[in-house]
């Protein structure tokens, strides 16, 4: 017959303590190895995306980028995924209604993950509830598929420059347009090498100093003219500045036209009132109509007594009013028939040309001794100005042969139809 034997409690303690510890310890790694704690700490949320990109079960759930959960189920619901996860209570609210789930992934080529933004907006989603889910991030293969689009686009502007098309293609397959182009670069650096060899104008105000310091003082002269004529001084500053000068011309113009209007041979006046400068000479200059001359000029200060000059000038007649006091003016002038003669201008002689060392080409030629108003001055059969004397100073000129001709201008502009000429070859400079 067997034996029975029993078995002493030591030994069934230590089987106990064996399974207990395997159970502890398979329950330590699955429960507390899912990020969420245990089963009683965690509570469940659900959100959908349209697309999970490989997402699995046991996926890590993170919050700011810290792990709180874990993925525990995924679903088709329609034409959405549904993702089901199980997170820490401690983040309930963190996760509210103003939070925003997606797909991300623990690296570049690592596996997917679920983020969710925290928010304090919004109240914290009950059990069950609903994350809303927004656009995932891009992925590799959405990188690599602008990048092919990239590489396609930069492909056919390659091929549009190779063609010759736009204007970077034409650049480099338009032979005509590269000549053209440099020709634009030599002629610039032709100009910047003038320039600083001092020729022209403006290089002679790069490096000549006498020609700038010249500059300079005719820029203040007119800068002290101009304030001159603000401050109402001079004739010219009395015409802007003095209301009644404006409206003696005014008369004095009217006048003048009644008396060119009548033609009579009888002797008019003409009268006007203006205020006068002590110490200041009131001039006016009358142009005289034809068949006149300027007969008498009288002044009556309102003050004072005033001293008055005129003089008759072919075609023009000029009186000068003089005051030791500021004071208003009364004027009167008379004139009378007169015959005159005027000289037609005719050919200038003697025309001569030499050159500088500037470049420059110096004119000169007989004078005239009856009264004409200039000479003018052309090159090449183009007026370049007009000069009083009988000599005029010419710079800038291209080297080369050149035409110089001179007429006569007479105080009506009237011009000579004659002109005395003059080839002359302009040297180059040093």
């Amino acid at each position: 017959m067997p034996r029975t034997r029993s078995l002493a409690w030591s030994e069934l303690r230590i089987g106990v303590l064996t399974v207990i510890a395997l159970a502890l310890a398979t329950m330590l790694t699955f429960v507390v190895g899912g990020q969420g704690g245990f089963f009683w700490q965690r509570y469940p949320l659900k959100t959908r995306f349209t697309n999970v990109q490989g997402l699995k079960s046991g996926a890590v759930v993170r919050v700011a980028g810290v792990e709180v959960g874990t993925v525990t189920g995924i679903a088709f619901v329609e034409a959405e995924v549904e993702v089901s996860m199980e997170v820490h209570k401690s983040m309930r609210s963190r996760i509210t209604a103003g939070s925003r789930a997606s797909i991300g992934s623990v690296s570049l080529l690592g596996e997917p993950v679920v983020d969710i933004s925290p928010s304090s907006e919004g109240g914290p989603i009950e059990d069950g509830g609903y994350v809303t889910a927004s656009q995932s991030p891009r992925q590799l293969g959405d990188v690599a598929e602008n990048a092919s689009l990239g590489l396609q686009e930069v492909t056919r502007l390659l091929r549009e420059v190779r063609d010759g098309r736009g204007t970077v293609g034409q650049l480099f397959a338009n032979d005509a347009l590269y000549q053209d182009i440099k020709g634009f670069v030599e002629a610039a650096e032709n100009v910047t090498a003038r320039l600083q060899r001092g020729e022209g104008t403006v290089g002679q105000l790069l490096t000549n100093p006498k020609a700038y310091d010249e500059l300079v003082a005719s820029l203040g002269n007119l800068e002290q003219m101009t304030r001159r004529i603000a401050a109402g001084e001079g004739s010219l500053g009395r015409l802007v500045q003095d209301d009644a000068m404006a409206k003696s011309l005014s008369a004095t113009t009217a006048n003048l036209q009644e008396l060119t209007a009548s033609g009579t041979p009888e002797a008019p006046v003409m009268s006007g009132r203006s205020r006068v400068i002590r110490d200041d000479d009131y001039s006016l200059t009358i142009g005289l109509p034809p068949g006149m001359r300027l007969a008498s000029a009288t002044a009556r200060g309102e003050s004072q007594p005033v001293a008055v000059k005129w003089q008759t000038h072919i075609g023009y007649a000029s009186v000068t009013i003089e005051s030791d006091v500021t004071q208003p003016v009364q004027w009167s002038f008379t004139f009378e028939p007169a015959t005159t003669y005027i000289y037609p201008p005719r050919r200038p002689e003697g025309l001569q040309a030499t050159s500088a060392a500037d470049g420059s080409v110096h004119l000169t030629w007989r004078p005239e001794y009856y009264s004409i108003a200039g000479y003018q001055v052309e090159v090449d059969g183009v007026p370049v100005g007009v000069s009083f004397e009988p000599r005029a100073n010419l710079r800038g000129l291209t080297p080369g042969e050149h035409r110089f001709s001179i007429r006569e201008v007479w105080y009506d502009g009237t011009s000579g139809r004659e002109t005395v000429d003059l080839t002359f070859t302009v040297p180059a400079g040093d």
